[in-house]
């Protein structure tokens, strides 16, 4: 059974971006969690954050004003297995 959650994964290029972006998020007291690029999505060592819809224009506009780059946004889908990542991008969530 597949259960499509309410919780986003940003892929960061850079784990020093990941890291400013993270910190920065977390002064404006944003809900995220900070996460080692899950192996399915990116093979390697990257840095992600997981955030819900609820918060993305502020995380759109954080983004944005830092130039942050990123490699993708992915939703987390649960099933009986573990989760799955759909690629999307910020105007579907």
């Amino acid at each position: 059974m597949k259960v499509y959650e309410d919780k986003y994964i940003i892929v960061i290029s850079s784990n020093s971006q990941a890291t400013y972006l993270y910190n920065e998020l977390m002064k404006k007291k944003i809900n995220i969690e900070f996460i080692s690029t899950p192996s399915k999505i990116v093979s390697g060592c990257s840095k992600s954050i997981i955030f819900r819809s609820k918060n993305k224009e502020d995380i759109l506009s954080e983004i944005t004003s830092n130039k942050v780059k990123i490699y993708g946004v992915y939703r987390l889908i649960r099933t009986d297995n573990g989760y799955e990542y759909i690629r999307t991008d910020f105007s579907c969530i």
